[in-house]
C-alpha cells in the first residue's frame, strides 16, 4: 500500500481501539491509540510504502471505476443508488481535475522541449559561423550572428501566452471540479427532494 493508504488505516485503527481496562495500567493498550503504532507494524511486517501511482495511472484506474459505477447503477436501488451516484460524481471531479493537471503540465514540457532543442540550433549554427569565421570577415561573421539570439527566434509572448491558456483551463476545470463536489455534498437531499416531487403529484 502508498504510504497515504497505510496512514489513513492507522489513523482509523487508532480511533477505533478501546483500551483494555485490565493492560491499562501496565500502559500496553496506550500505543494502539497512536497511528504511528500501526504505521511502524506496518513497514515492520511489508517492509516500505508502495510508490504513488502516477497521475496518469489515477486517470486509468478513475475511469474503469466510472465504467464500473455505472453497471452498478443500473442495477442499484435505494440508498446504495444514492451513494453510488454520489461516489461516481466525486470520481468523476477528481478524474476531470487530474486531466486538466496532466494536460497543463504537458504543455509546459513541451514547450520547454521546444525551446531547449531553439537553444541547440542557435548553438550550432554559431559553432559552425565561428568555423567559418576565417572565409568572412568580421563584420559578415558579426551580422550572422546577430540573427542567431533566443529573442529572435524564440517567441517568449506566444509561449508565455501558451501557459497562461493552459494554467486558465486547470483552473476552470479545479472550479468545475469544486462544483461537482459541492453538488455530490448535497446529492442525498437533491433525491430526497425528487422523491417528494412524484409523491406529491
Amino acid at each position: 500500500m502508498t504510504e497515504k493508504q497505510v496512514r489513513k488505516i492507522a489513523k482509523h485503527k487508532a480511533k477505533m481501539y478501546e483500551i483494555n481496562p485490565v493492560t491499562a495500567n501496565f500502559g500496553l493498550d496506550y500505543a494502539k491509540k497512536d497511528p504511528e503504532h500501526y504505521v511502524l507494524e506496518y513497514l515492520k511486517e511489508y517492509g516500505g510504502f508502495a510508490p504513488e501511482p502516477s497521475k496518469q495511472d489515477l486517470i486509468s484506474i478513475n475511469r474503469r471505476y466510472i465504467d464500473e459505477l455505472h453497471a452498478s447503477l443500473r442495477i442499484s436501488s435505494g440508498d446504495k443508488k444514492i451513494s453510488l451516484r454520489e461516489e461516481l460524481v466525486r470520481t468523476s471531479a477528481q478524474t476531470a481535475l487530474l486531466q486538466a493537471e496532466v494536460y497543463e503540465q504537458e504543455i509546459k514540457d513541451k514547450l520547454a522541449s521546444a525551446k531547449s532543442k531553439v537553444e541547440e540550433h542557435i548553438s550550432e549554427l554559431s559553432n559552425a559561423a565561428h568555423t567559418l569565421a576565417h572565409n568572412l570577415s568580421s563584420g559578415e561573421v558579426e551580422d550572422l550572428l546577430s540573427e542567431l539570439t533566443l529573442s529572435k527566434a524564440w517567441n517568449g509572448g506566444t509561449a508565455a501566452s501558451t501557459l497562461a491558456s493552459a494554467s486558465a483551463y486547470t483552473t476552470k476545470m479545479t472550479e468545475i471540479a469544486g462544483n461537482l463536489n459541492k453538488a455530490a455534498d448535497n446529492i442525498v437531499a437533491i433525491d430526497q427532494k425528487g422523491v417528494q416531487i412524484f409523491t406529491n403529484k
